[in-house]
Order: C-alpha cells, then sequence, then structure tokens
C-alpha cells in the first residue's frame, strides 16, 4: 500500500504544477474503479488542478469526505447555484437563459459547458432552446443503434419470423426502401396485398391470396403480382431457415431480380462502400449449420444474420438509393457495421465461456439487450460553440461555467442493474482468461493493477457514478451550477438526488433569507429575457393588449425592451395596432363591443385593403357558386381551404371520405340521366342496379389501395341510396321537363365596384321545360350525398337568398345569361327552379324552390359583401353566430383562440 501511496503523491504533485491527462486517467478512472483500497485513499485528492475560487474551492476538497474534523460550514455564493424546475422545458430554458447573460456580458462559448448524464431526455429540448435564444452548440455525442432505420428494420424482420406475418408488419417489411426493388419504387405493393384481402398467415397464406387474385383479375401489373408472390415465398423460406434451420438446398439472392449486373460490380468496388466487409452475395456459398430443433450457437446466428443480410441486398441498396444523401447512406452503412462487429465479438465470448446451442428467440432476447446500449458518435458543425458534453466527456477538462443538468434520483447517479447479457457470475468466470491473455500481450508494457480485471461487476460498475461526479466538478473552475426537474416527461414526480444531499451538508442550514436550492416556478417571461423577435413581439402585443394604459405608452417608457427594440427592424406602429386588435378582439366577436369604439374593424389584421386583395390575387381567382355558401356557413373555413389550402387532419385512414363517395355517385348519375326516365320506378331500379355494377367494376380496378373491408360497407350504402333515388326520380320528377345538360361546365363574369368576378361552375342536372320552341322554365338540380335535409330545405327560403343561399340561386342567374345567348328562344315571364336532392334521405329526398328573376338583387347584393369582407381582412361570421362550433380548424380560428367562441357556447350551455 506504501507504494501505491508514493506512486499517488508523486502523480498529484505533478498535477499541481502542469496538467497532465495521462496521469489523470491512471490515477483516477482505470486504477480507481478496479482498487477498492486506492478509491479509499485517493477520493477527493486525486487530482489537483488550479485553485477554485470561493465555495466551489472548498467544496471540492470536503465532498464525499466523511472523517475530516468539524469546519466551519461553507456559505453559499455564486461560485455554487443550484436550482430546481418544475420539468425539464423549464430546466433548460433557465440554463440557456443564464447563458444568454453570460455571452451578452462577454464570456466566450468556450468557457462554458453543458453537462448531461442522459441526454436522451434533454438533446432536442436543449437544442430547440438553443435556437431561441440565438447559443451556439458544440457537442460529440453518441446516438443509439436503434436509432437508425435499417438497424430497426432488421429486427423487424427478425421478429417477422417467429409471428403469424400479421398483415401491417408484413406490410412495412415488403414495403420498405431496404428490401423493395429499385424498379418498383413508383408501384404500390401495399395496394396488391390489400386487393388479394390478405389479414395473416393463419387465414392465408400471401403468396397464394395473391395469385388467387391475380386469376380472377388478368388486367393491371400481373407480372409484379406474380414477382411479388415469389419474392414473399422466397422471404418465408430463408426466414424459416433462419429460425428452424429445415431447408438445407442452395437459394438465390433475394433481391437477383432488382439488382441486375451485379456479378460485374462486386459490392466492394463501389465507390461509397471503399471498406471491405461483406462479400458478392454471387460469390457466397452457402453456409451448413447444424440444426437440433432450431437451436444453433450465437455465433451461427451471427452468421446467418450476415448471409441474411449481403442476400436481401441491403448493401446494393444503400448504394442505390439516389434520392438519400450521401451521408445519411454512409450513417447506415456504419450502423449495420457496428451491429455485426457488437454480435460477433459476443458470440466470441459465448465460447469462451462454454455457450451451448441457443434457441431463435433466445437469440433475438440476447441481441436485442446486448445492442440496446450501442451507440455510434455524432458530432455538432459549430466548433465555437458551448460544449454539450456526458460527464465523462468532460475528463481533463478546464471550464470556467459549468451547467449539470438532471441531477435528479435515479439519473445520477444511476440505477445499477446486473446485465441480463453477461452476469456477475459469468464475468467473474471469464475475467481469469482474459487477464491470461493481456498479461501475454501487455504484460511488459501496462502495470500489473491495469491487467487484473477485464469485466467489472455490477457493484464495481456502480463505483464509476461519484467518480463522474468528481469529474464534473473538477471540470468547473469559476462556477458550478447544478439543476434537476422535480418531474419527468411522463409528469411522474422525480427526487434530487443524494449527490445534492451530499453538498448540502456542507453548508449552514438554510433559512428563507439564504437558500442554496433555488425553486423556479411557472410564472410569465420577463420580456428583457427573450432573444428572438418572434417571440419578442407576442410578448409586446401580449403586454400592450392587457396591461392598462400601456397602448398609449411612448417605447422609451417601455424599458426594459427600449434595447431590443431598437436591435430590431419592427414598425412599432403596426405592433400597437396588432395589440389593440387583441385587446378587442373577443369583446368584439361576442358583441360587446360599443359602435362607437376607435376601431371597428377588429378582426382585420392588414387593414390596407388592397394590399391583401393582392396578396389573395383576388382579381384573378376563379369563383365558384359553391364557394359563397361555404364563406356565409364559415369564412375561416372558406380562407383557410380555397387561399390557404388547407385539409383537414382528421381523414380516416382506409376509410372511403363522403367526397369520395360523393364523386363516385355524381358518376354514376350522370350515366343514369343521359337517356329519359321511364317513370317506371321498378325499371329505373333495374337500370340503376346495372349500371353501378358497371361503373363500380371499373372503379374498383383502378383502385388499387382500396381497403375491402371498409369498401364493403360503403358500397352497400352506395347502392342503397341510389337505387332509392332512381325510384324517386322516376316518381316524383315531372315528365314535362327534358334533360338540358349533365355538368354543363360554364364560365361568366359579374361585375362587382372595381373586381370583375369570374364565376366557374358544372351544375349536375339542368332541366328545361319548353313550349314549342320557347323555354318557359330553367330546373337546375344538385345531388347531395348527405341526409341532412333540413340543411337544404333552409338553402330553398327566399329570405336566406343572398345570406346563407347561393348555389342554386346563382347558377339560375348565370344559366338564364347563358341561354341568352344561345339561339334559344327564352320566355320573359321565364320561371327558375331549384331542387337539392338529399341521396341518403329515406322517403322525401327533394327540396325545391320557385323564383324568377327577382331573386337576383339580393343574391348579388351578398355575393358583393362577402367579397368585401375578405377584402377588409374579415374571416369570421358576424358577432353572435350561434351556431359555430368547434371544428377541424379551430386551432387556427381566431374567434376560438380568442375566447370568443368558449364564451359563446357556454353562454348558449
Amino acid at each position: 500500500m506504501s507504494t501505491i501511496s508514493l506512486s499517488c503523491s508523486t502523480a498529484l504533485s505533478a498535477c499541481s504544477c502542469e496538467w497532465r491527462p495521462k496521469v489523470f486517467v491512471d490515477f483516477t478512472w482505470q486504477r480507481f474503479v478496479n482498487d477498492e483500497s486506492l478509491a479509499e485513499s485517493a477520493i477527493p485528492e486525486f487530482a489537483c488542478s488550479a485553485v477554485k475560487p470561493g465555495t466551489l474551492g472548498k467544496l471540492r476538497e470536503r465532498v464525499f469526505v466523511s472523517d475530516r474534523k468539524s469546519e466551519e460550514p461553507l456559505v453559499p455564493d455564486e461560485t455554487v447555484r443550484i436550482f430546481s424546475a418544475p420539468d425539464s422545458y423549464q430546466e433548460v430554458e433557465e440554463v440557456c437563459r443564464q447563458i444568454r447573460k453570460h455571452l451578452e456580458n462577454g464570456v466566450l462559448p468556450q468557457q462554458m459547458a453543458i453537462l448531461a448524464k442522459h441526454w436522451q431526455n434533454y438533446t432536442d429540448i436543449l437544442q430547440e432552446a438553443a435556437s431561441r435564444y440565438r447559443i451556439p452548440l458544440t457537442f460529440d455525442r453518441k446516438l443509439p443503434l436503434f436509432h437508425f432505420p435499417i438497424v430497426r428494420f432488421l429486427f423487424r424482420l427478425l421478429d417477422l419470423a417467429i409471428s403469424h406475418f400479421k398483415r401491417q408488419e408484413f406490410l412495412s417489411v415488403l414495403n420498405s426502401v431496404y428490401l423493395r426493388p429499385e424498379g418498383w419504387r413508383d408501384d404500390d405493393i401495399v395496394g396488391m396485398v390489400n386487393e388479394s384481402g390478405y389479414l395473416d398467415e393463419q387465414h392465408g397464406k400471401l403468396e397464394d391470396l395473391l395469385m388467387r387474385s391475380l386469376n380472377e383479375n388478368t388486367k393491371g401489373s400481373s407480372p409484379k403480382v406474380t414477382e411479388l408472390a415469389r419474392r414473399v415465398r422466397d422471404l418465408k423460406q430463408r426466414l424459416q431457415f433462419f429460425v428452424v434451420g429445415d431447408s438445407s438446398k442452395k437459394e438465390p439472392p433475394f433481391n437477383a431480380a432488382g439488382r441486375q449486373g451485379t456479378g460485374k460490380v462486386p459490392p466492394q468496388q463501389l465507390p461509397l462502400f471503399s471498406e471491405s466487409g461483406e462479400p458478392g452475395s454471387s460469390a457466397v456459398e452457402p453456409i451448413s449449420f447444424p440444426s437440433q430443433s432450431g437451436a444453433r450457437t450465437f455465433s451461427s446466428f451471427v452468421a446467418l444474420m450476415h448471409r441474411l443480410v449481403i442476400d436481401l441486398g441491403f448493401y446494393q441498396k444503400l448504394a442505390s438509393l439516389g434520392g438519400s444523401p450521401l451521408f445519411v447512406l454512409q450513417r447506415d452503412r456504419e450502423a449495420l457495421q457496428a451491429l455485426l462487429s457488437i454480435l460477433e465479438k459476443a458470440g466470441v465470448l459465448l465460447e469462451a465461456l462454454g455457450e451451448g446451442p441457443i434457441s431463435f428467440q433466445t437469440f433475438l432476447n440476447l441481441s436485442t439487450g446486448l445492442l440496446a446500449d450501442a451507440t455510434l458518435p455524432e458530432k455538432a458543425l459549430e466548433r465555437d460553440g458551448i460544449l454539450v458534453l456526458a460527464p465523462v466527456q468532460a475528463l481533463g477538462l478546464e471550464i470556467d461555467r459549468v451547467f449539470l443538468l438532471g441531477l435528479s434520483e435515479g439519473e445520477f447517479p444511476a440505477l445499477t442493474r446486473e446485465s441480463p447479457f453477461l452476469t456477475d457470475e459469468d464475468r467473474r468466470r471469464l475475467n481469469p482468461l482474459i487477464a491470461t491473455a493481456l498479461y501475454r500481450k501487455f504484460g511488459g508494457l501496462l502495470e500489473s493493477s491495469s491487467l487484473r480485471k477485464g469485466l467489472l461487476t455490477s457493484f464495481e460498475t456502480s463505483r464509476q457514478e461519484p467518480l463522474q461526479f468528481f469529474v464534473v466538478v473538477e471540470c468547473a473552475q469559476k462556477q458550478l451550477t447544478c439543476s434537476y426537474p422535480e418531474r419527468d416527461l411522463e409528469g411522474q414526480s422525480l427526487l434530487s438526488s443524494i449527490y445534492l444531499a451530499e453538498i448540502l451538508r456542507h453548508f449552514e442550514k438554510p433559512s428563507p433569507e439564504k437558500s442554496l436550492v433555488h425553486r423556479m416556478t411557472l410564472g410569465s417571461k420577463d420580456w428583457a429575457e427573450v432573444y428572438d423577435s418572434s417571440n419578442l413581439v407576442k410578448i409586446i402585443v401580449s403586454v400592450w393588449s392587457s396591461a392598462c394604459g400601456a397602448l398609449d405608452s411612448r417605447p422609451e417608457e417601455l424599458s426594459p425592451i427600449s434595447e431590443q427594440l431598437k436591435s430590431l427592424d419592427l414598425d412599432l406602429g403596426r405592433l400597437r395596432h396588432l395589440a389593440q386588435v387583441e385587446k378587442a378582439r373577443k369583446p368584439h366577436l361576442i358583441g360587446l363591443l360599443p359602435e362607437s369604439a376607435r376601431l371597428k374593424n377588429y378582426y382585420a389584421d392588414l387593414v390596407n385593403g388592397e394590399r391583401l386583395a393582392d396578396l389573395l390575387d383576388l382579381k384573378k381567382h376563379k369563383w365558384s357558386p359553391t364557394e359563397f355558401e361555404t364563406m356565409a356557413q364559415c369564412p375561416f373555413v372558406h380562407f383557410a381551404t380555397t387561399f390557404l389550402r388547407l385539409r383537414p387532419r382528421n381523414v380516416p385512414q382506409y376509410d372511403l371520405t363522403p367526397l369520395t363517395l360523393g364523386n363516385l355517385a355524381h358518376k354514376i348519375l350522370r350515366e343514369f340521366h343521359r337517356p329519359e326516365l321511364s317513370h317506371d320506378p321498378g325499371r329505373e331500379r333495374e337500370r340503376m342496379r346495372l349500371l353501378m355494377r358497371e361503373v363500380l367494376h371499373v372503379w374498383e380496378s383502378d383502385s388499387p389501395n382500396l381497403n375491402l373491408g371498409y369498401w364493403e360497407v360503403r358500397k352497400a350504402e352506395l347502392q342503397a341510396a341510389l337505387e332509392d333515388y332512381a325510384a324517386y326520380a322516376a316518381t316524383f320528377l315531372t315528365p314535362e321537363f327534358g334533360n338540358f345538360s349533365q355538368e354543363l361546365p360554364f364560365c361568366e363574369s359579374l361585375s362587382m365596384a372595381d373586381l370583375n368576378l369570374q364565376i366557374e361552375g358544372k351544375p349536375d342536372w339542368v332541366r328545361l321545360e319548353k313550349q314549342g320552341d320557347e323555354v318557359h322554365s330553367i330546373e337546375v338540380v344538385d345531388f347531395k350525398y348527405s341526409a341532412d335535409r333540413p340543411r337544404f330545405i333552409a338553402l330553398t327560403k327566399e329570405e336566406n337568398f343572398g345570406k346563407t343561399s347561393f348555389q342554386l340561386p346563382l347558377y339560375l342567374y348565370l344559366l338564364w345569361r347563358y341561354l341568352t345567348r344561345q339561339p334559344i328562344a327564352v320566355t320573359p315571364q321565364l320561371r327558375l327552379l331549384g331542387r337539392y336532392v338529399a341521396l341518403r334521405f329515406a322517403g322525401q329526398k327533394g327540396c325545391t324552390f320557385e323564383a324568377g328573376l327577382k331573386m337576383v338583387e339580393p343574391v348579388l347584393f351578398g355575393v358583393e359583401q362577402e367579397v368585401h369582407r375578405i377584402e377588409r381582412g374579415i374571416f369570421h361570421p358576424e358577432p353572435l353566430p350561434g351556431r359555430c362550433d368547434v371544428c377541424d380548424f379551430g386551432a387556427l380560428c381566431r374567434f376560438w383562440t380568442s375566447g370568443a367562441g368558449d364564451a359563446l357556447k357556454a353562454q348558449r350551455d
């Protein structure tokens, strides 16, 4: 022991005058964790760098020392700071806020570092917060192997081998870019599988169902269906051989059809893969392994996995994915090599332990556990930034200000568990073999203490945790800031680390006036601490809109934001106007704002009407009569769908949308009304039934992605609705009217103030009543694949023309203008009739109205009003609409984000 102490003294005296990382590593990391007696004598004086100021220097000497004589408690100062945050987001936010202050005070980024034990809990949060606070980061972190898609896909493939080949899992494998041939990139494998009706292996084999669907339908991509069936059969044979080893024949490479010319250019000659690592599949002979009910050694399974990767064409796929960046392909390549290398080394160790054959399930469990903590390094692009490190990476560094995140129980120190791959007993048995091999090779080069143990047990590994904390304390030269969240990402409560308790015991007892641990609360942010312009503007508007009298304040009176405002190119008049709009938005929308208020156009943030009209290009916009009804129902939905081109997110993935079914119904009805009706309900039902069978058969053939389960339900609904309509049409449609057109396209102009609107449309069905050669009546029929007949009845009311009803009145007016330009005589006493047909409503489907040309004036006035609302930027119904509820666009609509919608809903309820 005296010899070891002498060596320690020599090393420590050298460290006090000159930093020597090699000595530091030797006397703290390797020898500390391998020799408990050395650890007892070396803590905490195992290394000394420069003298630290204030409390930080004294804390370094006292922490984890229990046999010292009584000393005066430490007094808190700025060199050691500890705070707790409600969650990880607030914790990182506070750290970034402090770092930003240091940067503005002239501290260089290289003089600061952020440390965390488990970066998977903080990486995304830190990157987002750093971008907002304009903090440059430099990190050298490690990504888990299972982060890479190619590794996840490989294990998904292996999991498939012991499953029932369920449809969703099987499709995810077949449609993967790593398995799909190059020539099939534009083809839809999902569609071919859906068409076959495949569910899982228990209900029918996919290859058999594909061939059966091919025999039933010879149209389309039959060669691709045949090829897919062959590939599925080959894949299942290879997986079966992997699992149970009952195949002895030599099989061709799986992706041979998709990679022609492989033999001419071996994989190792491709420029992307300059390193050796896999032989060409054309040169690989099948490897035979002894099989005992599927049991093999771990190394045999790894060799089979390597063979499977080659035969499935993974390497060739990585070379041919032209749409992917080169660095992405290279990272996939590195991840695959690391995976195989780790498993091969594990196989060698297991053989040394005398491990015998194991089952495939055991191999899968061991491999997953072994690779769970395996990583690949990832480096940041910015060099001159704040260092982002793990505690071990801070070894040998001297950094002025260190921020340690996540100092909570279970995180730092981490819970120590025995490895399921190599138990502590296995490690003890293996260590003598490793030590013998190391002595033979390095006996004269390394000290005997470093060769004594190779694999650490869980107890020995747990002693690394306090050492890592010492590394953090030793790294900080001027200030150490420790923090921890009070709740984890799932909302579970967290306790502070035992290391924090060890720190606190060296300080005087805390009091409300002098507390070392500062607890953050969820409060409003100070605008002096917001460093990106977007958040700054939001806070300015928020304060101006909520603070009494703030709207009349001058910018110089709004300290402390005056300096930030000077550095940004902001229009303060514009901000003041936005604040006024925000302040008055809710009372205006619920009808509580007096008409004499200073601003009447509270919902129009863009007060320049011409600018907004040009931005939306209203002069060139092609309007449809249906648009104005959507605009009247909800201007924001119309604005979002027509001008912003947004679509709802909650559309079912497999079910058919109402729009698809409506288009199908219109297509069938267009063909149904080409000939004149016979007014025989039974005959028309039969004609509709035959027509639907013909149209739907063609549509099904052209829809490879069709989900058969949903389609059978929707198909029955569609057939019932249209057969019912055929009987209704034969019974109730008057025979005096004759067909004029189905979906007649037309384009007419309407002059509105300074705008000349272009109205385009295609009415579903136009019928004319003639007396001689003169047209006396026009009827426009509009089919709605809906059961909401009361809504369509409301649209036929005369008092709603130009308010909520636009479609049929506009169609009738524009058709009248169209007919007057044709060589057709039109009576001055023309009757205009409109008919909505609710196809899914049982019974009386029609909703009709009759009007003359006198209806044109209110309709055109309503169109003009709606266009002027758009020009003014008012995208919401009038106050107190009474019927507005949360919809798919509610998260964007200011009627709801301002609180007006909830207030009105509470009044109604």
